[in-house]
């Protein structure tokens, strides 16, 4: 069957459709909600106001903070890797994976690669490739190396209808892909290449199947630019959120049923770029969270970030609860794996003193408690369960492991850490920096760790499966 054969793309809308229309105790192959289960911390540095000055010293003031138990210094010893997983990531522009049998493997050696995803089923790696300073295109390479192919290439990226398409772009490139759940096709949306700072999304949606033969790869486009934007899907694989600058969408994966759940007023980012909500999932699929910031994250006085909720039955979301001041600059406000409470930082005192409160609340606003505060604070996210969180303040940014209602201690002690992702409530994968390298390496919450490979140049994309 022929590219861009019309049978084709029909027969898969009619696969897409039946997985849409499946019974809901039909159990689809290691769904992963990785908005659910996984923590990033944020590398992006608290903001400094003009009116602001560094400060002499990084600990907080006695009267500002809590009695914290004295902290144990975590060992060195290593890790006795006992979890089961696989790990892609992004080493001298190539894809490699690891697991704790097999160790390391390259699976690329073209280069160029830039970002990449593991399928559920841990068969295959989806990547992006740069081609040059302003283009590049989608492909995969199975597990084991084999069958290497470009999904979409930058010619074809280039020729697809773009909605206000500007003088200035240089070319149509991926911004965000995924795998939809429990199958072997990829989705993702495009965004128009410039120079200089810029990030202009299509607000389309297209899908690529990865299991065609090289050379008949049909693409679907699900939503036309102009009528797509950013996208979550749900666990189960059923549903898939669309958030534009002003607006949530819920529509099933086949496209049909589309549904206007959410309004707000877009939010002014200082910048060339426009805000897309983010919404969060519950793991079983019956309805997604999302944190709304102010109009304005630089009025004053501070206007409150709102939290709504979606069911996933139907219905417009409601507002649960206000979080006092926003929470647009630096990390936004994190959802505990069961969407059950919300972490958050607030401003506090002078703005020369860059003084932060590390709240934790439930979501409908009640039981609003303040763990910490301190300079420089940032939450960092949850730490694989709704009862343990990440944060880290002053001038070293270590990244500490919390309880709610408990003390804190360094997750891994003297280390830089970058980026961190749970994988279970024990394990985690770590991003350190070292020198001029960068190690990346699985630790658990007891401080051991084991390193999986040492990376030269930028912090590598990596994604797990377990």
């Amino acid at each position: 069957m022929k590219r861009n054969s019309p049978l084709f793309a029909g027969l898969l809308l009619l696969l897409i459709f039946l997985v849409a229309c499946m019974p809901s105790d039909a159990g689809l192959d290691t769904p992963a909600p990785p908005l659910a289960t996984e923590t990033e911390v944020s590398t992006i540095p608290a903001p400094v106001e003009t009116t602001q000055a560094p400060l002499a010293s990084p600990s907080p003031t006695e009267e500002e903070t809590p009695a914290v138990e004295p902290t144990q210094e975590l060992t060195d010893a290593p890790l006795s890797v006992d979890v089961a997983i696989q790990v892609a990531y992004i080493k001298d522009g190539n894809v490699w994976l690891w697991d704790p049998v097999s160790g390391a493997r390259q699976l690329t050696s073209a280069g160029q690669a830039t970002a990449v995803r593991l399928s559920d089923d841990w068969q295959v790696a989806a990547f992006t490739r740069q081609v040059d300073d302003f283009r590049s295109e989608l492909w995969a390479v199975n597990a084991d190396g084999s069958d290497e192919r470009a999904l979409i290439g930058a010619d074809e990226l280039d020729a697809l209808e773009v909605q206000d398409r500007q003088p200035t772009t240089r070319g149509i490139v991926p911004y965000r892909f995924d795998w939809m759940p429990g199958t072997h096709t990829v989705a993702f949306n495009t965004q128009q290449s410039h120079e200089g700072p810029s990030q202009l999304l299509s607000d389309d949606l297209r899908l690529v199947d990865a299991d065609f033969d090289f050379d008949s790869l049909e693409q679907i486009t699900l939503l036309p630019s102009g009528e797509g934007g950013d996208f979550y899907f749900s666990p189960d694989g059923r549903l898939l959120a669309v958030t534009t600058p002003d607006s949530i969408d819920l529509m099933n994966v086949a496209g049909s049923d589309r549904r206007r759940v959410l309004e707000f007023e877009p939010v002014t980012t200082y910048s060339e770029y426009l805000y897309y909500a983010r919404p969060v999932w519950h793991p079983d699929s019956s309805y997604l969270l999302v944190a709304i910031p102010p109009a304005d994250p630089l009025a004053e006085p501070a206007q409150p970030t709102t939290l709504w909720e979606s069911p996933a039955a139907g219905g417009e979301a409601r507002q649960l609860s206000q979080l006092e001041g926003s929470t647009f600059f630096g990390p936004e406000a994190a959802f505990s794996p069961d969407l059950s409470r919300v972490l958050y930082t607030e401003r506090v005192g002078e703005p020369a003193e860059n003084m932060r409160e590390l709240h934790i609340a439930q979501v409908d606003g009640t039981q609003d408690q303040v763990y910490l505060t301190a300079p420089l604070m940032e939450a960092a996210g949850w730490a694989g369960d709704s009862d343990h969180f990440l944060f880290r303040f002053g001038q070293d940014r270590e990244v500490r492991y919390a309880e709610v209602g408990g003390s804190d201690r360094p997750l891994i002690a003297g280390a830089q850490l970058v980026d961190v992702r749970f994988v279970d409530p024990q394990h985690f994968l770590y991003i350190a920096a070292s020198g001029d390298n960068f190690e990346l390496g699985l630790g658990n919450v007891d401080g051991a760790t084991h390193l999986i490979d040492t990376i030269t140049g930028l912090p590598p994309d990596f994604d797990f499966n377990k």
